[in-house]
C-alpha cells in the first residue's frame, strides 16, 4: 500500500545516491585553476557591486534544443531498458517524461568557459567592443559564502559533449532508480485515485532529482568552449510564494534566476563586531573583450577595481581583433 511515509523513504534514498553520485562525478574531474564567466558592460558592474552572480534556471537558457535532447536521449534509454515495476506503477512511470520538462524544477545555473578570450564567446557576449571576461577562482564558486561550516548545494560540473558519456551518465541514474525501486515493485502498486496521486507526485520528485545531469549536456558542435556549469539546486517543494528567486529580462524574454554571491558575506566578527575588509582574491583576473579603443578600456577596469579596493586582479587585454 503506497502512503507518504513510502514515497518520502523513498524519494529521498534516490535524491541521497544520486546527490553521492555527482559528488564522486565531480571529483573525477580536472578542475582548470581559473574558469572564465563572459559578461557584457553592464553584468560586469552588477558583478563586483554586488558580489554576486546571477544563476538563470536551466529552462530559460539560450538554446532550450540542448534540454529537448538530453531528454529524448534519457526516453530512449528508459523505452530501451524500461524498470520492472507492477502494472500500474510502470505505466505511471511514463510521468517521468513531461515531469523532465515542468515549471516545477527549480535548478540554476551560471556557465563558465576553459579559455578567457574566445572568438565566439566575444561575439556572444562582446558585440561592438562592450565584453569582458572574468576569471574565478574554482573553488571560490562552489564554497558557501557564509563560510566552511556551512554547507553548501552548488555544484561545478564539466558540460559534456559526446554521446557515449552522456548516456554512461543517464544510464548511472537508471541504475539507481533500479536498485531503490524495483525491489519495493509491490509497495509501490498503486490501488486508487489517491495512491495513484501519491505516486504521480513520487516520479515528479524524480524527475527533479534527475535533473541536473541534462543541464550539462550540449551539443558536440559547442565543443571548443570547453564550458562548466556552476548547478544550484533549490529542494523540490510545492511553494504558494517564493523570496529567493528574482526574474530579470534576458532578450526580450522574462527569466527566474537566483543571486550567488561568489565572496564570503560581509558578516562581522562574534567578537570586535568589525567589518571584515573585502577581499577580492576569488577574481583573479578580468579580460577586457575586443574594443575600438582598448586601452581605455583597460583603464576604466582598473579604476573600478581600485574603487572597490581590489588590486590583486589583474586587468588583461584580449589578443583577438575587434571586427566590425
Amino acid at each position: 500500500m503506497i502512503n507518504e511515509e513510502l514515497m518520502r523513504k523513498v524519494t529521498y534514498e534516490i535524491a541521497v545516491r544520486i546527490a553521492r553520485l555527482e559528488e564522486r562525478e565531480a571529483a573525477g574531474e580536472s578542475v582548470p585553476s581559473v574558469l572564465y564567466h563572459y559578461t557584457t558592460t553592464d553584468g560586469l558592474l552588477g558583478i563586483i557591486k554586488s558580489k554576486e552572480l546571477w544563476a538563470t534556471n536551466v529552462l530559460f537558457l539560450n538554446d532550450t534544443s540542448e534540454l529537448v535532447d538530453a531528454i529524448k536521449l534519457f526516453a530512449a534509454e528508459l523505452e530501451y531498458d524500461p524498470l520492472k515495476l507492477g502494472e500500474r506503477t510502470g505505466w505511471i512511470q511514463t510521468m517521468i517524461l513531461p515531469n523532465l520538462d515542468t515549471a516545477d524544477i527549480d535548478h540554476f545555473v551560471v556557465s563558465f568557459c576553459e579559455n578567457g578570450d574566445l572568438l565566439s564567446q566575444w561575439r556572444a557576449y562582446g558585440a561592438q567592443g562592450f565584453g569582458y571576461s572574468l576569471g574565478f577562482e574554482p573553488s571560490a564558486l562552489t564554497r558557501s559564502p557564509l563560510g566552511d561550516c556551512f554547507p553548501s548545494n552548488r555544484l561545478l560540473r564539466k558540460v559534456i559533449y559526446d554521446l557515449p558519456t552522456k548516456r554512461a551518465l543517464i544510464r548511472a541514474r537508471l541504475a539507481i532508480l533500479r536498485e531503490v525501486l524495483e525491489p519495493r515493485a509491490a509497495e509501490l502498486e498503486a490501488d486508487g485515485d489517491n495512491e495513484i496521486r501519491i505516486l504521480m507526485t513520487l516520479w515528479a520528485q524524480v524527475a527533479f532529482t534527475l535533473h541536473p545531469v541534462f543541464a550539462l549536456m550540449k551539443n558536440s558542435a559547442f565543443r571548443e568552449e570547453g564550458e562548466w556549469r556552476l548547478l544550484h539546486s533549490l529542494r523540490f517543494l510545492k511553494r504558494k510564494k517564493v523570496t529567493d528567486i528574482g526574474v530579470r529580462a534576458i532578450n526580450g524574454t522574462l527569466a527566474p534566476f537566483v543571486r550567488l554571491p561568489w565572496m564570503p558575506l560581509d558578516l562581522p566578527s562574534a567578537v570586535t563586531r568589525e567589518e571584515p575588509p573585502a577581499k577580492s582574491g576569488s577574481l583573479k583576473r578580468i579580460l577586457c573583450g575586443p574594443a575600438p579603443h582598448p586601452v581605455l578600456k583597460h583603464k576604466a577596469v582598473t579604476q573600478l577595481l581600485s574603487g572597490a579596493g581590489w588590486n590583486e586582479t589583474e586587468v588583461i587585454d584580449s589578443e583577438v581583433p575587434l571586427r566590425q
